[in-house]
């Protein structure tokens, strides 16, 4: 499993394992489609070739742990990675809530199924490599499987959370998109509201009635805009004592 640190992007490469006791051989297959695949091949090598944990002396049920180990240590990284999109996507979702966004929302939940999906086989593998019989998997090397396995508990209990904040994200999104049109809708019922009253007093002035004593005072005209405005400012400064704007 591989991470691309420059894209919300992941590759899976698939491991074949063949452990041929009698000959004391241990035969892996595996995808190598670019150069960044197959990172985990470089850590076993690093590993018999520094002798880490001896496994130079050891039989070959440790060195298929190290495969297996080495394998499972390249899903840390990944988890980082979405870790910290997702703190991305949060911090885009509070701060402008983008349509755009949901198609990153649905890809994440998508590749973390995915990855659950290649998980599981590999802690089912693992315990079943911890109930064989002594002669295939010593107990040294149970006691370190014991601790992989914590390890793929780990990474399972990480995707499940992983899984639970992306569906959070999907009603942070709805939420905020209410909580937008609700804006909206506060905005546009402050203008009808102020308009309601300056549309009834020009509806009134606007009937052709012919006497209508206001419109031959001498400065009609210069009242009727002092009385629109003195209805605006009430208006938005009982709308301010609300908290409106």
């Amino acid at each position: 499993l591989e991470q691309d640190p420059g894209s919300f992007e992941f590759g899976l490469n698939q491991v074949s394992v063949f452990a041929l006791y009698r000959h004391n051989l241990l035969v892996t297959f595996h995808e190598h489609r670019n150069e960044n695949r197959g990172n985990w091949v470089q850590r076993v090598e690093e590993r018999v070739r520094n002798n880490t944990e001896e496994v130079r002396g050891k039989d070959l049920s440790h060195l298929l742990y190290a495969v297996i180990d080495s394998v499972t240590d390249r899903y840390f990284p990944l988890l980082e990675f979405y870790g910290d999109r997702m703190e991305e996507l949060e911090s885009a979702l509070v701060d402008d809530p983008d349509p755009e966004l949901i198609k990153g929302i649905t890809r994440l939940k998508r590749d973390l199924l995915l990855v659950r999906r290649t998980v599981w086989p590999m802690r089912e593998c693992t315990s079943r490599l911890m109930v064989l019989s002594d002669d295939i998997i010593r107990k040294g090397t149970k006691m370190y499987l014991r601790d992989l396995q914590d390890h793929l508990v780990q990474v399972v209990d990480i995707l499940e959370t992983y899984r639970d904040v992306s569906m959070s994200l999907l009603d942070l999104y709805l939420s905020a998109t209410n909580n937008k049109m609700q804006e909206v809708m506060k905005t546009l019922t402050i203008i009808s509201t102020i308009f309601i009253p300056l549309t009834f007093i020009t509806g009134v002035y606007g009937m052709n009635f012919e006497y209508m004593p206001e419109l031959s005072w001498p400065f009609s005209y210069l009242i009727f805009w002092i009385f629109v405005i003195a209805i605006i400012m009430s208006q938005l400064y009982y709308f301010h004592r609300l908290g409106w704007t």
